[in-house]
């Protein structure tokens, strides 16, 4: 690790997903997390993975500039580690070893690669911590809808239980949507998604409460409440009904990506897959008869810090 201190608080935390990367930097004060820095970028490393299973140069030169980036905010706040994750993007990448040893030759940084299970985890606990004192709550169930990926966890009878899938945004779009949505693009969409669920329709989430997590979630939140910019003290804790998803997405197939782009400037980025999230959240609450979701504008890399500074 990076400039690494064995005792901190101040810890600079990196996201590698498969569309963004997400920089938080924070410190524990009271017991509670006091977010100092927070920046998300959009190297897309995933591009093409689903295909090709490589990451192409491009993603990794895209990726790199982004990591330089945020190391120098990372001193500039004088955090003293940077803990850098990977998820599905790395994991299904054939040339993993290559991308991580590029990485820690031309940056300061080292990536973990994580597994699912872990992923789901830190999701969970990142979620939940502010949630109505949640954090040991067996009454909520965590959504996490990734570009290549999605992460359903929750506890029963004090077991953390939790599966990962091969479904995200990226990976919906580069397999159907590439030249546009119409009916049965969607309906193999569709298709796919749900054979997709049936790996966990056998989970016992149906009582609880459904919480989402990360850029889908948090951002149709933000088209839900008509915001132009956003605003995370509007968004963390906000609910929306099973039905908003359903005319929100209607309303983004019958938009081009530059019509999304311009519905808010945390589109930038996104435009391109967020109708293609939007469907797997919609298929996900109609598939397991959720009628609301609560978002949650934490996640993973809050998990990871609270994990790191126990």
């Amino acid at each position: 690790m990076a400039y690494m201190q064995s005792k901190s608080s101040r810890i600079a935390v990196i996201d590698i997903g498969t569309n963004t990367c997400i920089l938080l930097i924070a410190e524990k004060v009271d017991n509670k997390i006091t977010k100092l820095y927070e920046a998300t970028d959009f190297p897309r490393l995933g591009e093409g993975v689903d295909e090709t299973k490589n990451i192409s140069e491009q993603a990794l030169l895209r990726l790199l500039k982004t990591l330089k980036e945020f190391s120098n905010i990372s001193r500039n706040y004088e955090a003293d580690r940077i803990y850098a994750f990977a998820t599905s993007a790395l994991r299904d990448a054939a040339n993993k070893k290559y991308i991580i040893s590029q990485v820690a030759s031309k940056t300061d940084i080292t990536i973990k690669l994580i597994n699912g299970v872990t992923e789901a985890k830190f999701g969970y606990y990142g979620a939940l911590y502010d949630i109505e004192n949640s954090i040991s709550s067996e009454d909520y169930t965590v959504l996490d809808i990734g570009g290549g990926s999605t992460e359903n966890s929750f506890i029963n009878d004090g077991l953390f239980l939790c599966k990962s899938i091969n479904v995200g945004s990226v990976r919906v779009k580069e397999k159907f949507f590439k030249n546009g949505i119409n009916d049965k693009t969607l309906g193999l969409a569709k298709e796919f998604i749900n054979e997709k669920f049936l790996e966990i329709n056998f989970l016992n989430i149906e009582d609880k409460k459904l919480v989402g997590i990360a850029g889908t979630v948090t951002s149709l939140c933000a088209l839900s409440l008509g915001l132009k910019n956003f605003d995370e003290t509007l968004i963390h804790k906000k609910v929306i009904s099973v039905n908003e998803v359903d005319i929100i997405f209607n309303r983004l197939t019958r938009l081009s990506e530059d019509e999304i782009l311009s519905l808010g400037s945390y589109m930038k980025g996104r435009n391109d897959i967020i109708t293609s999230g939007v469907l797997i959240l919609h298929e996900f609450m109609r598939y397991f008869n959720f009628e609301e979701i609560i978002v949650s504008s934490k996640g993973v890399r809050y998990g990871v810090f609270l994990f790191l500074t126990k």
